[in-house]
C-alpha cells in the first residue's frame, strides 16, 4: 500500500507598482482580440494557488496572458512553495505510516 498526502496552498500575490501600471498593445495569439488589464487566480499543477495576479485578458476569447516579470515571479513562488509542500507531504505520509504501521 502506498500512502501519499496531498496539500494545496493558497497565496495572495503582491504586485509591484510597475506591474499594476503596465499596459499592452499586443493582441491575442489565438483570436486577435484586444487585451485588457485584469487580475486572475493562477492554479499551478503542483498544488499552489495564487490569487490577485495581474494579467491581461483577451476581450473576445478570455485567454489569459502574464507579462515576463509576473511570469518570473510566479515561477519562483511556485517552485519554492512546491518544494515546501513536497517536504510536508512526505513528512505527513511518514507519520501516517508509522502510526498505522503500514
Amino acid at each position: 500500500m502506498k500512502v501519499r498526502a496531498k496539500i494545496e496552498v493558497e497565496l495572495a500575490y503582491r504586485a509591484s507598482g510597475e506591474e499594476l501600471e503596465k499596459s499592452t498593445s499586443l493582441r491575442c495569439y489565438f483570436c486577435g482580440g484586444r487585451l485588457r488589464k485584469t487580475r486572475t487566480t493562477y492554479y499551478s499543477p503542483l498544488g499552489v494557488i495564487v490569487r490577485d495576479v495581474p494579467a491581461f485578458e483577451c476581450e473576445q476569447c478570455g485567454e489569459i496572458y502574464f507579462d515576463a516579470e509576473t511570469s518570473r515571479k510566479l515561477d519562483a513562488l511556485v517552485k519554492s512553495m512546491a518544494k515546501i509542500i513536497g517536504e510536508e507531504e512526505d513528512r505527513l505520509a511518514a507519520a501516517f505510516r508509522s502510526r498505522h504501521r503500514i
